[in-house]
C-alpha cells in the first residue's frame, strides 16, 4: 500500500509540473506575440511596402534586437516624408512634414498598450521623426531609468541627428526659411528609451566632414547624399552586428558605423564607364586627401559642430600620401583593362589559326607530319592489277585501314567495279605517313596525285571551318559598353 500511495503521489507531482511548465511557457509566448514593430520610410516614400519592412526587419531590426519573435506585429506607418520642391511643387516643406510625422508617430503609439514592448524603425526624414518623439518622451518620463516610462526601443539609420556626423548637428542652430529647414541639434542618449543608431561611412547626411572647407570632402558627402544615403538597405549589420559597433554604448544608445568601400565622388565616373584601372589609381589618394576633413578620433556620441580647418601633421600626411600612391599602383596594375566602349576594331583571332588559314594546305600538312611519330602500318596485302594504259592499286593504302566518319573529307581514288567505296580519312598526318611508306616501286603515282588533291580540299574546307566554329564573332564589330555599378 505505502508504494501504490508513493507512487500516486509521483504521478500527480508529475502531472502538476507539466501543467505549470505548459502555462508558463503559453504565457511567455503571448507575451512575445504582444510585440509591435513600427516600420517608417524616408523622404519621397510615405508608406513602407512590404519589401522594405522586411528588409529592415532582416537587416537592422534583428540584429539589434535578437529578443524579438520571429514573426512581430510589423506595421508599416504612413507619414508624408515631403521635403518641397524636391518632393514636388505641391508638397509639404520638411518641417512641416516632420511635425505631421511627429503626430502620426505618437497616434500609432497610442493605439497600441502602453505595457507591451514597442520597437520604432526610422530612416533619413523618419530618423528626424523619431528624434523629435525621444525628447518629447524624455521631458514626460526624465532620467534614464524611468519604471514609469513605456517600453520603446528606437533603431535610426542614416539619422540626420547623429551627434558627431549629422548635418543636424554639424549646423545646430541653423534654419533655412524658404526650405523651413530647421537644423534642430543631436537626438538625446540620456533618456530611458534604448536606441541604435547606424550610419554609412561617407553619408552626406549621417556623416558629414568635420572640416566643411575641405571641398574634396564636402563633394564626396554631397555625392554620398545620392549613392550611399539612400541605399541602406543594400547593407546591414546581419549576421555580427558587433563588427560595426563603435565602442560601447553610451547612456541609452549605441552607435555603429558600416564602411564604404570606394568613394561616392567617383561613381559618376564609373556610371560613365571611365576605365576602372585608372580610377583605382587615384582613389587611394584621393582619400587621404578627403578623410583629412575628418576627425575620426572624436566619439560619435559627442555632439560636433563644423570646424574650419584640421591640425594636421604635415609629416604624417605626406607618409600617407606617399604610401596611397603605392597602392593606387598596386590596385591599377591588379586590374584587366577593359575594351574602351568606343572601339569598333575587329576581334583579335588566334595567331596560330590565322596563319594556319593563311599557310599552303601541303606545306602544312607535310610540317606537321615531321613533327610527329610515324605509325607503323602493314602494306597493302593485294597487288596492284593494270587496268587499260594506268596501273592502280585494288584498295587505297591510304584508306584500307581508317574507318569512315561523318566528319572526314572524302578521298576519291580509281578503283575497279568490285571494290568497294573507300572510307573517309580521319586524320591529316596518316595520309602523309601512309605515302611515306608506301615501297619503293611507285607505279601509281596518278592516283597518288589525285589523292593528294582531295587531301588539299579537305583541309582548306576543313580550316574554314574550324576558324567558323573556333571565331563566330569574326563576322560582326565586337563593340562593348561598360555598364555603371
Amino acid at each position: 500500500m505505502k508504494k501504490l500511495a508513493l507512487s500516486m503521489v509521483i504521478a500527480l507531482l508529475g502531472a502538476i509540473t507539466a501543467v505549470v511548465v505548459t502555462v508558463t511557457s503559453t504565457i511567455s509566448t503571448a507575451a512575445q506575440l504582444m510585440v509591435t514593430t513600427i516600420v517608417m520610410h524616408g523622404t519621397g516614400e510615405g508608406l513602407p511596402p512590404p519589401i522594405f519592412v522586411s528588409e529592415a526587419l532582416e537587416n537592422y531590426i534583428y540584429p539589434t534586437n535578437p529578443w524579438l519573435p520571429a514573426d512581430p506585429n510589423a506595421d508599416p506607418l504612413f507619414t508624408p516624408e515631403d521635403a518641397w520642391p524636391l518632393t514636388g511643387l505641391f508638397t509639404y516643406t520638411f518641417g512641416r512634414s516632420v511635425r505631421i510625422g511627429l503626430r502620426d508617430l505618437e497616434d500609432e503609439v497610442n493605439d497600441a498598450e502602453t505595457t507591451e514592448p514597442i520597437v520604432i524603425f526610422g530612416i533619413s526624414q523618419s530618423a528626424v521623426i523619431s528624434t523629435e518623439y525621444k525628447r518629447k518622451l524624455a521631458r514626460q518620463y526624465p532620467g534614464t531609468d524611468n519604471p514609469d516610462a513605456p517600453d520603446i526601443t528606437f533603431v535610426l539609420p542614416g539619422n540626420l541627428n547623429r551627434p558627431n556626423g549629422g548635418v543636424m548637428s554639424r549646423f545646430r542652430g541653423l534654419y533655412i526659411p524658404i526650405l523651413n529647414f530647421s537644423f534642430n541639434g543631436p537626438t538625446p542618449t540620456n533618456t530611458s528609451f534604448t536606441t541604435y543608431d547606424i550610419a554609412r561611412e561617407y553619408d552626406g547626411f549621417a556623416d558629414f566632414p568635420n572640416f566643411p572647407l575641405n571641398l574634396l570632402a564636402t563633394l564626396n558627402a554631397v555625392a554620398g547624399i545620392i549613392y550611399i544615403h539612400s541605399g541602406y538597405m543594400t547593407v546591414g549589420l546581419d549576421p555580427d552586428p558587433s563588427q560595426y559597433q563603435q565602442g560601447p554604448p553610451h547612456g541609452d544608445t549605441t552607435y555603429y558605423f558600416i564602411p564604404t568601400p570606394h568613394l561616392p565622388l567617383l561613381q559618376p565616373f564609373r556610371d560613365l564607364g571611365f576605365p576602372e584601372p585608372l580610377l583605382a589609381l587615384i582613389e587611394p589618394v584621393l582619400k587621404v586627401i578627403i578623410d583629412l576633413g575628418y576627425d575620426r578620433d572624436i566619439p560619435p556620441w559627442r555632439p560636433t559642430r563644423a570646424g574650419l580647418f584640421p591640425l594636421l601633421n604635415p609629416f604624417t600626411v605626406a607618409n600617407d600620401l606617399v604610401n596611397a600612391i603605392g597602392q593606387g599602383i598596386d590596385d591599377a596594375l591588379g586590374l584587366p583593362v577593359p575594351p574602351s566602349p568606343f572601339s569598333n576594331s575587329e576581334p583579335t583571332i588566334n595567331a596560330a589559326a590565322r596563319t594556319g588559314a593563311e599557310t599552303d594546305p601541303v606545306t602544312a600538312l607535310e610540317t606537321q607530319a615531321d613533327s610527329i611519330e610515324p605509325i607503323e602500318s602493314e602494306p597493302p596485302t593485294q597487288s596492284i592489277q593494270p587496268t587499260g594504259t594506268q596501273l592502280q592499286p585494288d584498295i587505297d593504302p591510304v584508306t584500307a585501314t581508317k574507318p569512315q566518319t561523318d566528319t572526314d573529307p572524302v578521298i576519291e581514288t580509281s578503283k575497279p567495279n568490285d571494290v568497294n567505296e573507300p572510307s573517309k580519312t580521319k586524320k591529316r598526318k596518316a595520309v602523309h605517313e601512309a605515302t611515306e611508306t608506301r615501297k619503293p616501286n611507285r607505279v601509281d603515282k596518278p592516283s597518288e596525285i589525285n589523292t593528294l588533291k582531295d587531301v588539299d580540299q579537305g583541309i582548306d574546307g576543313e580550316t574554314d571551318t574550324d576558324l567558323k566554329k573556333a571565331h563566330p564573332a569574326d563576322t560582326h564589330d565586337d563593340a562593348s559598353e561598360s555598364a555603371a555599378g
